[in-house]
C-alpha cells in the first residue's frame, strides 16, 4: 500500500469517515480524482463503510441522504459539475 492510502485510511479511520476527500487529497499531496482511484482500487471503501456499521449500499445511502438532504449521485453531480475529464478505463 502506498504511503498517502495508508494515511488517508487512517485519518478516515480516526474521524469515522468525518473528514472530506478533498481535505485528505490536499494533505496527502494527490488530486481528488487520485486518491478515489487509489482507493477504488483496493477496495478500502468497502472496508470502511463495513467498519462502520453499513450492511450494504442502500444502508448507505440512506444515511447519507438523510445526513446531507440529497441522495450521494446529486450531491456528486452538483459538487462536480464543472469535472468533465472522462476516466481512464483502468480507474472504472
Amino acid at each position: 500500500m502506498k504511503p498517502e492510502v495508508g494515511y488517508a485510511w487512517q485519518r478516515l479511520r480516526e474521524s469515522r469517515g468525518a473528514v472530506s476527500v478533498a481535505s485528505l487529497a490536499e494533505e496527502t499531496g494527490w488530486s481528488v480524482r487520485h486518491l478515489s482511484a487509489q482507493f477504488r482500487r483496493r477496495g478500502i471503501l468497502a472496508d470502511l463503510a463495513a467498519e462502520c456499521g453499513y450492511y450494504d449500499q442502500a444502508h448507505l445511502a440512506r444515511e447519507f441522504r438523510d445526513l446531507a438532504g440529497c441522495p450521494p449521485s446529486r450531491w456528486l453531480a452538483e459538487e462536480f459539475r464543472n469535472v468533465q475529464a472522462a476516466l481512464p478505463d483502468d480507474w472504472e
